[in-house]
């Protein structure tokens, strides 16, 4: 989606002056038209607190929704919140089930699927 397009030239200076209010506006609009690229984009601005404050919360929300899509960027990001406690409140449990839910899912993005396997076997549960 353009939004998406624009916003990342925003966020990243490419080609524009970087703005993180206005790649944030981009991703905001496109998140709003259902875009799971621009809920994952406005997650990370809302996480990182770039353009706006920093909002766990907010970010979370994005996050499942677009892991609800079939978002494996969005389940991987919802495991690693639980993990932490960051936007809601720390399960262990729930943050396994998310990273195994990834490894499991033949559709899920090889890059992703590669990171909930070194999470799993890293991080203490």
């Amino acid at each position: 989606m353009m939004q998406v397009r624009l916003g990342g030239m925003y966020r990243l200076g490419d080609g524009v002056e970087k703005n993180y209010k206005k790649a944030y506006e981009f991703f905001e609009k496109a998140s709003n038209q259902g875009d799971i690229s621009g809920k994952l984009e406005l997650a990370r601005l809302l996480y990182l607190g770039r353009g706006v404050d920093q909002n766990f919360k907010k970010s979370f929300q994005l996050n499942k929704e677009a892991a609800k899509s079939g978002s494996s960027k969005g389940q991987y990001n919802i495991a690693m919140m639980y993990y932490f406690g960051e936007g809601v409140s720390k399960d262990l449990k729930k943050s396994k089930q998310w990273l195994n839910k990834i490894i499991n899912d033949p559709k899920a993005e090889s890059s992703v699927k590669k990171d909930a396997k070194r999470v799993l076997d890293n991080l203490e549960f």
